[in-house]
């Protein structure tokens, strides 16, 4: 039941409405495929089910942490982002939010705790060192990460341009510039993003 609540006050935290049905398709995807610890043969250990789970449950909650790190890193700078005349500002990349098969949470292959929430033209990445956030503009198959307070550069500088790709589920990001910013490795990893919700 806490699962649920926290899955649910992330979508509210970001002001999006979670598709119907999502907690509950999430759920059976994680009981779907049971995990199955391995070790090296030379250490060879036998896992009781008390230390799985109170390994898998460590793991939920730094996920919950890192999570809940990136809606408030969301939610404060936006809210101390300083007020600048429109006629200052760089113009941005041309595009548009993402699209519905790109909003959500999404965690960098399978073993990481780098969490990636992208919604509406705003990211979050928190994680494997990194925490910021910034703006995001689709165009097509061509998503431009920019502003980003991570990396600290301001525009017309600090855009990084990647084609994205979903297959079986996995959304992988192929850089089509060299990324300025420290996102880029995270960004660019060959095993993808799964989505969480």
């Amino acid at each position: 039941m806490e699962e649920q609540f926290l899955f649910h006050r992330v979508h509210d935290a970001l002001d999006i409405e979670s598709p119907a049905g999502a907690y509950e398709r999430l759920r059976a995807a994680l009981a779907r495929e049971p995990v199955t610890p391995r070790g090296w043969p030379a250490l060879q250990t036998r896992w009781t089910k008390m230390g799985f789970r109170f390994t898998a449950g460590v793991a939920l909650v730094a996920l919950a942490v890192a999570i809940s790190s990136a809606i408030l890193a969301i939610h404060s700078a936006s809210d101390n982002a300083p007020a600048a005349p429109p006629a200052a500002m760089p113009a941005a990349p041309r595009g548009g939010p993402v699209p519905a098969q790109l909003d959500g949470a999404w965690r960098e292959g399978t073993d990481s705790p780098a969490v990636l929430i992208l919604s509406g033209t705003d990211f979050a990445l928190s994680g494997n060192g990194l925490a910021g956030v910034g703006k995001v503009d689709v165009n097509g198959s061509e998503i431009d990460f920019y502003n980003g307070t991570g990396c600290g550069i301001p525009l017309p500088g600090g855009i990084g341009k990647y084609r994205w790709t979903m297959s079986a589920g996995v959304l992988t990001f192929t850089p089509l510039n060299s990324d300025p910013c420290p996102r880029g490795p995270n960004l660019a990893d060959p095993k993808g993003w799964q989505w969480l919700g």
